[in-house]
């Protein structure tokens, strides 16, 4: 982006904040679960994930239960579920690839909801609304197995 002298400023680029929301949310991501208040609904999620390998119908997910019960269970679409079971068939069982599947579609996620504000607004209010989204709850949420980012990424892309 250029200023009004001409002169190129990166931190006027939308693309300079992505890419270094991006980085910074790379930190730590190997780490186990990120932290305990969402830990029990990261586990869900890979545990419909882990499932998908015994039956792999995107349609009915299923979870671990108790007795005679077939373990189906009525949840969001398990679009992303599913995205951590292919990565599973093909890399083996390990938590970070679920988590860069969210951190990349955050990621185009982020992008896109620039552009729309784009439309709607000038170019340096997109770019404070795109640091804004970056560094907010999507910063944290982005990062874990869970399947929020994705759902308002695909909604926004």
């Amino acid at each position: 982006m250029l200023n009004q002298d001409g002169k190129y400023k990166f931190y006027l680029d939308y693309r300079f904040w992505i890419a270094l929301a991006f980085v910074i949310k790379l930190y730590g991501i190997w780490s186990p679960p990120l932290e305990a208040w969402h830990t029990w609904r990261q586990v869900n999620v890979m545990m419909v994930a882990r499932n998908f390998m015994e039956d792999p119908n995107i349609f009915f997910p299923k979870i671990d239960s108790n007795g005679a019960y077939s373990g189906i269970t009525g949840m969001e679409f398990p679009l992303y579920n599913y995205l951590i079971y292919l990565c599973t068939k093909f890399f083996g069982q390990e938590f970070l690839f679920a988590r860069l599947i969210n951190l990349i579609i955050s990621t185009f996620g982020a992008y896109y909801f620039y552009r729309v504000c784009k439309k709607v607004v000038s170019n340096e209010q997109a770019l404070v609304a795109l640091i804004i989204l970056s560094f907010s709850e999507w910063f944290m949420y982005s990062r874990k197995i869970m399947p929020d980012t994705i759902s308002l990424s695909f909604t926004i892309i």
